[in-house]
């Protein structure tokens, strides 16, 4: 019942008269158009049409943010209801189609394909309570179901089978087709496929190994179309443990500079302007403070040399991963290493700028792995991005206060921490009266100083997490809870403060 009315509020027409445009340019520009039905639209116009990037605040309190073509909500977008329901993807005539995610109010949560507003194709559905229903979906309903899957693991493809098809072969070996056109060829067990085999998905994906109840399960490698290889063990259907790159990264000679100072080593990436997603207002920005911060000798005065930054254009999949790879290659043993991310996530992962709805995503383990393969001793990942800072420069000398800084990583153990603006489940939210992320606003607060709960002069990171989660807690009214993973120091400082007077 409750789908009823997510597709009837998304299939809502603007009706009655058009009282016209209040302000702009509403034939060739930009503008504001305001509808007799109480809907309004902001955003960019061609011929006297929406079309382009735009706002829809519908007159039942939906509102919609994304691209528009011909007058129609058409491409990507986001389209949020009163009850705090939310969809994230592709729009075909006002309507979901392609590749979305419905997240309800309840705290359901569907992701998967769309057609004609309808959930159609491969899609997996989760409740509040993590059980999830995965399969084929036809007019919004499942057919042909897999079992019951384990949250919080990352989605891969998997062929139906197919209907009154029989295998080629009945024996130990043969070939079995799907009806999606998927073929197997491996291992069979009364007429059906289980065992070592080989599948060549429809899609192109292709898959070797461990194979059971028409998906992966056991050891086995996904090869898919865009090059990504997923290595490791399956489970009915879905990776739970990665043993392997999921993607080759081309390889760059990196040599670690070694002595026995500390260095501390920074890729910083922020992205607003996607292709294929909504726009971000305050990301890049963010990205730029932080580099000036860590510039700044509260934040270490990194050299050129130890510190790169990767804005909108520039932030794609493999520069990201070969900015990390060669800068964070560099360090050892004494060493900090962070990378800091502000943009549009996802299940798990952060978005690049060539994201494009389903392919090129930084999926955690990747992140987490490259970290790993680091030299470093300490390792920091920051975050400000859904489903997981804006920093300000200091003014003035300050050597004394730097070398402070590297004396007291010096003292701390090693490890990985990692700062996340929200839960899995969660949005990151900006804020247009604080013109940043919230996330960002009071992780640059705490650098600076608010999170010095000890007054000792140091920000640790343990105490910049404590203020930082009361903080957004309360400004998002518990809507958004940053959260740190890993196993890391504590006292770890992020920041030094100088004494005033």
């Amino acid at each position: 019942m409750i789908l009823s009315i997510f597709f009837l509020s998304a299939h809502v027409l603007l009706s009655g008269p058009a009282t016209g445009c209040a302000s702009g340019d509403c034939l060739n520009g930009r503008g504001v158009y305001q509808f007799a039905s109480g809907a309004r639209y902001e955003g960019q116009f061609v011929r006297g049409k929406r079309q382009g990037q735009g706002r829809l605040e519908l007159s039942d309190g939906v509102i919609y943010e994304g691209q528009f073509q011909q007058d129609y909500r058409q491409g990507t977008g986001v389209q949020t209801w009163p009850d705090g329901a939310r969809y994230t993807g592709q729009f075909l005539r006002d309507l979901f189609h392609g590749q979305g995610i419905l997240c309800f109010s309840d705290g359901s949560r569907y992701t998967g394909q769309w057609q004609s507003g309808q959930m159609h194709g491969p899609g997996r559905m989760e409740d509040p309570e993590g059980r999830i229903r995965e399969g084929e979906w036809v007019q919004g309903k499942l057919d042909n179901p897999a079992r019951n899957q384990k949250p919080d693991q990352i989605a891969t493809p998997s062929a139906q089978p197919a209907m009154h098809l029989p295998a080629s072969a009945t024996g130990r070996q043969g070939t079995y087709r799907y009806a999606d056109g998927s073929v197997y060829e491996g291992m069979l067990l009364n007429g059906l496929p289980q065992g070592q085999g080989r599948v060549v998905y429809a899609s192109g994906n292709r898959y070797t190994g461990d194979w059971y109840g028409h998906t992966p399960h056991g050891t086995g490698t996904m090869v898919m179309t865009d090059g990504r290889t997923l290595q490791g063990r399956w489970e009915h259907g879905r990776l739970s443990e990665l043993t392997g790159p999921m993607q080759a990264i081309p390889e760059h000679e990196v040599t670690a500079v070694r002595d026995d100072q500390v260095r501390i080593w920074a890729v910083v990436a922020g992205i607003g302007n996607y292709p294929h997603m909504p726009a971000l207002q305050y990301t890049d920005d963010d990205a730029y403070r932080m580099y000036a911060f860590l510039k700044s000798p509260e934040g270490g005065a990194l050299p050129d040399g130890q510190i790169r930054l990767l804005i909108n254009e520039e932030a794609t999949r493999d520069d990201l991963l070969i900015a990390i790879q060669e800068t964070f290659g560099r360090a050892d043993e004494n060493d900090v290493v962070l990378f800091y991310f502000s943009g549009h996530g996802l299940d798990g992962a952060l978005l690049p700028v060539d994201f494009d709805g389903f392919d090129n995503r930084i999926f955690y383990q990747e992140l987490t792995g490259l970290l790993q393969a680091s030299q470093a001793r300490q390792k920091v990942i920051i975050a400000d991005a859904c489903y997981s800072g804006s920093l300000l420069a200091a003014r003035g000398p300050a050597t004394v206060q730097v070398g402070q800084l590297y004396d007291e990583l010096r003292q701390t153990s090693g490890g990985v921490a990692m700062l996340l603006s929200s839960r899995e489940e969660e949005y990151s939210l900006e804020d247009k009266g604080l013109r940043a992320g919230i996330f960002s606003y009071y992780l640059r607060s705490g650098l600076q100083g608010q999170a010095d709960q000890d007054g000792d002069g140091f920000v640790r990171i343990g105490e910049l997490f404590r203020y930082v989660q009361a903080s957004v807690r309360s400004r998002s009214r518990q809507r958004q809870t940053p959260v740190i993973r890993g196993t890391f120091d504590e006292n770890m400082p992020l920041a030094y403060l100088r004494p005033r007077g």
